[in-house]
């Protein structure tokens, strides 16, 4: 009886062993699940603030650049004394979303700064069309630019939420 005892007793065990190893096991992987949930989280909360900011920069950019462009259309003179400082306002605009976005829309919010920056600079080689198509072209990348940029945040975020 004895040995009946001490079988029953070993199987109680190791039962009890393989049940509690499986319990830990299933504690692991929720918690294994839970942490990889909160890093998506944080990742998809840290794409979702640095489009924030990039929408906030490129308003702020392109705020300042209409109001050069009124103040041009406004004054009918490219030497008014009211450009200059809206020029350094759209070049400082610029500075602050290359601070806060990728090399493309930097490279190009500048460019369309000195696009319009050339066009009121008295130049004889370049005729006003050309200094006009030049503006447009720049204006037109810097749109194209920030909206592939936006795309491509939300395609990373699709990414790290599929992850899941």
């Amino acid at each position: 009886m004895t040995k009946d005892r001490s079988f029953e007793l070993l199987k109680i065990i190791f039962t009890s062993a393989l049940s509690g190893t499986f319990a830990a096991y299933l504690t692991l992987l929720a918690t294994n699940i839970q942490v990889k949930k909160e890093i998506v989280l944080e990742k998809t909360k840290y794409i979702i603030n640095k489009e924030n900011v990039m929408r906030e920069k490129t308003e702020t950019f392109f705020i300042d650049t209409v109001k050069l462009i009124n103040q041009l259309e406004k004054d009918g003179d490219i030497k008014s004394k009211n450009i200059r400082p809206l020029i350094e306002n759209a070049r400082i605009s610029a500075f602050r979303l290359a601070a806060h976005s990728n090399p493309q829309i930097a490279s190009r919010a500048l460019a369309l700064v000195e696009s319009i920056n050339i066009g009121v600079t008295p130049t004889p080689n370049i005729t006003m069309t050309e200094k006009s198509e030049l503006v447009m072209k720049s204006s037109n990348e810097m749109i194209k630019g920030f909206f592939d940029e936006l795309e491509r945040l939300k395609q990373e975020t699709f990414k790290e939420l599929n992850s899941i």
